[in-house]
């Protein structure tokens, strides 16, 4: 069974929140990552609430207050090579990524289960796309966390805390220390 760990950075915590980035890695219970995804969506804010996708003050208020590291994303020029896209690009990129790696049938994890995939399952209807993933195969990283209280608050962070790709990276290595403990 394939895995996949997903994160998303967005500026609202409803499920029709904007999306700045999404972030996720595909890897197996018995340890070890696979394939990385990584796309930034900074450049359609602007489309997405074309579509209803919205904004929270407080959400943009608490990015303000991020390190600037992770407010790279939202400068006027890419960083590290990163790939800005428009969304429909994004959701068709992360859908050959979910072929590429278990396809409907891979357990798309979160940290969450009202947050990222409720979010990006609502990105995929807002534009009209079929998502990846069948329903059944949302999983919740923060259940998981909370039934393991030894290990809990043994997340190491990413080198960059708040990047999607960064997070989604030390979530599935936490998960995988969880479940193997």
């Amino acid at each position: 069974m394939q895995h996949i760990m997903l994160d998303l950075e967005t500026l609202d915590t409803a499920p029709s929140a904007v999306v700045l980035s999404i972030g996720a890695v595909a890897f197996k219970m018995s340890g070890g990552l696979g394939a990385s995804f990584y796309v930034e969506l900074v450049n359609d804010i602007d489309a997405q609430q074309m579509r209803g996708r919205t904004i929270a003050g407080d959400c943009v208020r608490w990015w303000m207050q991020q390190e600037a590291a992770a407010r790279r994303m939202f400068a006027d020029v890419p960083h590290d090579g990163v790939q800005r896209v428009d969304t429909l690009s994004a959701l068709s990129q992360f859908s050959d990524f979910v072929a590429s790696n278990g396809g409907p049938m891979a357990n798309i994890w979160s940290n969450g289960a009202d947050f990222d995939n409720v979010i990006l399952s609502s990105l995929y209807k807002a534009y009209g796309v079929s998502q990846p993933w069948k329903y059944t195969r949302s999983r919740c990283y923060r259940t998981v966390k909370s039934l393991n209280t030894e290990l809990h608050n043994q997340l190491q962070s990413g080198s960059i805390r708040h990047n999607a790709l960064d997070d989604a990276v030390s979530q599935a290595l936490h998960l995988q220390k969880m479940l193997s403990h």
